[in-house]
C-alpha cells in the first residue's frame, strides 16, 4: 500500500469521519471564503533590505538542519481524508493554483496522492497514532540523506498548534535525479569519529555547486478543526499551501514579518498569501538547485525576491 493510501486509512480508522469540518460552504459560491478563488493581489513595491528577506527565510525555514532547502521537482498530487468532497474539492484546486503560480507542476485527476492533508477535530491523537501504526512512513528506514529525526516526531505529535506538517525529502543528484548514497568515514586517529556523507558524482568541479538537491517526496498535514476557529477556507487553503509547497519550519509564527505563516499568531497576522510569501515561493523554485550549502541557497533566494521587489518598486502599481 502507498504511503498517502495507508496515512488516509489509518486516518479514517482512527479520527473517523469529523463532524465539525469546516464543509458548510457550497464550493460554487463564489465568497471571500471560498477557497477556489484566489484573491488578487495589488503589489505597490518598495524597496526592502536584503538583510531583512534572509532573516525571513532563515525563520520561517525547516527541514533538517545544515541541509539543502528542499522544493518539489516532480508534480505534486494533492489528496484529503475525512472531510466532505464539496469542501475537498475548492481547497485543492486552491492549493494546485498557488502551485501553478510558483512553478510547481500539478499531477491530474485520478492521480495517487503524494501530499495528503487529514481533518480531523483530534490532532494530537490522530497524529500519535499514525506515527505508532505507521512509523516508517516518518522515518524511513532506507538512508534517504539527512532526515528528521524521532524528537522532530515527538515534537509533530505534541504540538497543539490547529496546523501540523510532516515531509519525507530525498538527497538526489542534480544531473541524474537518482538518489545520493551515503557513505561512511572515519576521522583520523585519536578521534576516530564515524560519520555519513553523501557521495555525489559531479560532471565538474565547481564552488557554485555541490552536485546534489533536496528534493520533497511526500508529506502529509493535519488540519485540526477543534483549534481553527473562524479561520476562513481560503485563509487555511492559503497556509496549506505554504506548508505543502516549501519545508516551513513548525514552530514558526513569521513574527514581525508579513506572511500567512502568522495566521494564527496572538494577535493573529496576514490571512492571505502575502507579496513576501508569493515572492519566496517563486525564488524558491526560480532560483538554481544543487547549490553548496543552504546559507548560499538562502542568500540566493533572497537576492531573487529582492530583484522581485525593486521590479515591483519600478511599476509603483502592477496586479499579479
Amino acid at each position: 500500500m502507498s504511503f498517502s493510501a495507508t496515512l488516509a486509512a489509518l486516518a479514517l480508522l482512527h479520527g473517523g469521519p469529523i463532524q465539525d469540518a469546516p464543509a458548510s460552504q457550497p464550493p460554487a459560491a463564489q465568497t471571500a471564503g471560498d477557497p477556489s478563488q484566489l484573491s488578487e493581489v495589488v503589489v505597490r513595491g518598495e524597496r526592502v533590505a536584503k538583510e531583512e528577506l534572509t532573516a525571513y527565510i532563515t525563520e520561517i525555514g525547516g527541514g533538517p538542519p545544515r541541509r539543502l532547502m528542499a522544493r518539489w521537482n516532480r508534480p505534486i498530487c494533492i489528496g484529503t481524508a475525512n472531510v466532505r468532497r464539496d469542501y475537498a474539492e475548492p481547497f485543492i484546486d486552491h492549493i494546485a493554483q498557488v502551485a501553478l503560480n510558483v512553478g510547481v507542476a500539478v499531477d491530474g485527476p485520478g492521480c495517487r496522492a503524494n501530499m495528503l492533508v487529514i481533518f480531523t477535530n483530534d490532532g494530537a491523537g490522530l497524529a500519535a497514532a499514525l506515527a505508532e501504526d505507521s512509523p516508517r512512513s516518518f522515518i524511513p528506514a532506507e538512508h534517504r540523506g539527512p532526515q528528521l529525526t524521532p524528537a522532530d516526531l515527538e515534537a509533530f505529535i505534541a504540538s497543539d498548534r490547529p496546523v501540523r506538517w510532516w515531509h519525507l525529502s530525498q538527497d538526489v543528484s542534480e544531473s541524474t535525479g537518482q538518489p545520493v548514497q551515503m557513505v561512511t568515514v572515519v576521522t583520523p586517529p585519536p578521534d576516530g569519529q564515524e560519520y555519513e556523507v553523501p557521495q555525489v558524482v559531479v560532471d565538474r568541479m565547481s564552488r557554485l555547486g555541490g552536485g546534489m538537491r533536496a528534493d520533497l517526496q511526500q508529506g502529509i498535514v493535519i488540519v485540526d478543526t477543534s483549534k481553527i476557529g473562524d479561520t476562513s477556507s481560503s485563509a487555511l487553503a492559503d497556509y496549506t499551501a505554504m506548508v505543502i509547497l516549501s519545508q516551513i519550519d513548525p514552530e514558526t509564527r513569521a513574527a514581525g514579518f508579513p506572511s500567512i505563516l502568522s495566521l494564527f499568531s496572538e494577535p493573529p497576522g496576514s490571512d492571505t498569501l502575502t507579496e513576501w510569501d508569493w515572492s519566496y515561493l517563486r525564488s524558491l523554485y526560480r532560483t538554481p538547485t544543487g547549490r553548496p550549502s543552504r546559507r548560499f541557497q538562502e542568500r540566493e533566494i533572497a537576492a531573487e525576491m529582492q530583484r522581485q521587489f525593486d521590479l515591483d518598486a519600478r511599476r509603483p502599481e502592477a496586479r499579479r
